[in-house]
C-alpha cells in the first residue's frame, strides 16, 4: 500500500508558549512546507473541560487570545478544535480517511501530553504516528519533553521517531 503522509501540528497557540516552547512556532511554520496535507489543533477549555473539571488548571497563560495559533498555517491548512489530551477526533481520523492518509507526522506542545495521547490513539486507529521530534517540546520543560520521547520511543519504536 502506498504511504500518504500528513503534518498535524498540535497545541501551538499562544496560551502554551513559554521559556520551553518559544522556539516551537518558527519550527513547525517552516516544517509544515515539507507536507502536501497540513491540520493544526488548537485546545479550547470549556466549563466541563477535564483539565478544568478534573485537573484543576485555571485556564491558559495570561496572554492575549490564548487560543489562537502562534504560528501562520500554510495557505489550504485546516484547524480544528479540540477539548482533551488527543487531536485524534472523530472528525480528524474522518478527515484522514478521506484523503487516505497512512502516516501523520506529529509536532507541536506537549510532548508528553498532547503529542503522546494523539500518537497514541492514531496507533489504536491504525494510522502510523511518526514524532518530529526536534520539534515538539513541553511547556514543563525539558524533563517532561524527553519523558515523553522515553515513552513514545517505547510505544511507537524508534523507526517512528524522526529528527
Amino acid at each position: 500500500m502506498q504511504e500518504i503522509s500528513a503534518f498535524l501540528i498540535i497545541d501551538v497557540q499562544n496560551g502554551f508558549i513559554n521559556q520551553h516552547t518559544k522556539a516551537i512556532p518558527r519550527l513547525v511554520e517552516k516544517e509544515q512546507e515539507n507536507y502536501k496535507l497540513v491540520w493544526a489543533s488548537r485546545l479550547e477549555y470549556s466549563a466541563r473541560s477535564p483539565f478544568l473539571t478534573i485537573r484543576k488548571l485555571s485556564g491558559f497563560n495570561n496572554v492575549d487570545k490564548p487560543t489562537e495559533l502562534a504560528f501562520s498555517l500554510k495557505p489550504g491548512a485546516k484547524t480544528f478544535i479540540k477539548h482533551g489530551y488527543s487531536a485524534a477526533s472523530k472528525e480528524f481520523l474522518e478527515e484522514l480517511a478521506r484523503h487516505n492518509v497512512t502516516t501523520v507526522y506529529l509536532a507541536g506542545v506537549d510532548t508528553d501530553q498532547c503529542v503522546l495521547a494523539t500518537a497514541l490513539a492514531l496507533f489504536d486507529a491504525g494510522i502510523t504516528p511518526k514524532i518530529v521530534v526536534d520539534r515538539c517540546a513541553s511547556t514543563g520543560g525539558i524533563a517532561s519533553h524527553e519523558a515523553g520521547i522515553v515513552v513514545l520511543r517505547r510505544a511507537l519504536g524508534d523507526q517512528n521517531l524522526t529528527f
